[in-house]
């Protein structure tokens, strides 16, 4: 199983903490959040991994590891990076993870036994952490609706209430190469659309929307978060959400 870690960007949302370094390595309980992800991915028996690498790439810890480089990593979106492991991505099952998340490794071992074209991970339980991030947190969450058989109906919307919610994503996915090609098609089938302009959320929708793709949805009961702000380090902090 190969699995692609998406860390071009800068995540300038962090403001001072990632001037010098890429999100992914801001160090919080003494580790970077790259370390423990990596940690993570070798327990869970991954060995072939590869970063799709941009902003500061020099900093990012590549030995024994295949760099899939963005050299528009400022002007293109996150699916912009993720089409820069083609070569990856069009051979083989891969393993799709936000370097900027925390999981444990049963959320990796739930991917990699699934036998759906497209699956991705998702947090049942995610209000608790929505409210312990957020004073509202339908400032942030998106609509997320599944079938009577875990596949995805809707993802990625805004939403005006927690009744359209009933989990959400989690930045973890699985695609084989027959969801890639079908993702490296939607241009066809939506005048104007670029690839490089969407985000993973956008993209699982338009697959699901137009019936060209099924997503299947794994549920994950395990400790995870992902780092937007510094206020999300406070929050994790103060949960003890990264101790495991």
């Amino acid at each position: 199983m190969k699995l692609i870690i998406l860390a071009a960007g800068r995540g300038s949302r962090m403001g001072s903490l990632t001037e010098q370094i890429p999100k992914c390595l801001i160090v919080f309980n003494g580790v970077t959040l790259i370390e423990r992800q990596l940690g993570v991915i070798d327990s869970a028996g991954i060995t072939d991994v590869a970063m799709v690498t941009g902003y500061k790439k020099e900093l990012l810890p590549l030995t024994n590891k295949v760099e899939f480089y963005n050299p528009d990593w400022q002007d293109t979106n996150i699916l912009g990076s993720l089409m820069c492991a083609d070569e990856w991505l069009s051979q083989e099952p891969c393993i799709v993870t936000y370097s900027d998340i925390f999981y444990q490794k049963e959320a990796l071992l739930l991917l990699k036994n699934s036998n759906d074209n497209c699956s991705i991970t998702y947090d049942p339980d995610w209000l608790s952490l929505w409210s312990a991030r957020f004073q509202d947190p339908l400032i942030d969450a998106e609509s997320f609706r599944l079938d009577s058989d875990s596949y995805v109906l809707q993802i990625g919307g805004r939403v005006e209430n927690t009744f359209e919610i009933e989990g959400q994503f989690m930045g973890l996915l699985k695609l084989t190469p027959s969801a890639w090609q079908t993702i490296k098609n939607l241009p066809n089938t939506e005048r104007g659309l670029r690839l490089d302009k969407l985000d993973i959320t956008s993209m699982l929708n338009k697959l699901i929307q137009g019936k060209f793709a099924r997503v299947r949805a794994l549920r994950y009961d395990g400790i995870w978060g992902e780092v937007d702000s510094s206020s999300d380090l406070d929050c994790y902090q103060r949960q003890r959400r990264l101790i495991d």
